[in-house]
């Protein structure tokens, strides 16, 4: 969201009252635009899925293509999104060229979720239960999203009394198995 610096402003314009002014219109335009974007994007949505909704954003400048931005759009956004394609989303990325990507928008997305102070237990239901998605129907995306779960889990918690695991690969089996 590119906005011109005050002096740009007052360059243009000869008094600071209608560089605030201009200001302010370039401003509405920029909501404006990015709000015609979203609506935009939310059609594709319901018409073609969350991947090709999130391709047109990037496509637009609405968001840049980072798992940080495209994770943060999931949380903002997930009220308007439905809980099934956003784990659907969440969980996709088994090719090798985007795996890592992948694998950071997932740990982006969960690592804003705290799970500090929490048993395994508490910490996946809350993770299930309130973090906007709902876990996909394939297994290897259910893999992929409760690896992440447990990687952050284990980090909150290591050496706490809620946490007797030494490794970080038990929390992992357990809510796998659980």
């Amino acid at each position: 969201h590119h906005q011109p610096s005050a002096a740009a402003a007052a360059a243009v314009a000869p008094s600071s009252s209608s560089a605030t002014a201009s200001s302010v219109r370039v401003r509405q335009e920029l909501q404006k635009k990015q709000d015609e974007t979203l609506t935009q994007a939310l059609t594709l949505y319901r018409a073609k899925g969350l991947k090709k909704a999130v391709q047109y954003l990037v496509a637009s400048s609405f968001m840049s293509d980072t798992p940080r931005d495209v994770a943060s759009f999931l949380r903002v956004y997930r009220d308007l999104l439905d809980p099934e394609a956003i784990g659907d989303y969440l969980g996709e990325g088994g090719n090798v060229h985007d795996a890592a990507y992948w694998n950071l928008l997932r740990l982006s997305y969960i690592r804003a979720v705290s799970f500090h102070n929490m048993t395994l237990e508490q910490a996946l239901r809350h993770f299930l239960t309130r973090c906007g998605f709902r876990l996909p129907g394939e297994a290897q995306k259910i893999d992929r999203l409760i690896s992440v779960f447990a990687e952050c889990y284990f980090q909150d918690n290591q050496g706490m009394p809620c946490c007797p695991f030494s490794q970080p690969d038990t929390p992992y089996i357990l809510s796998y198995a659980i």
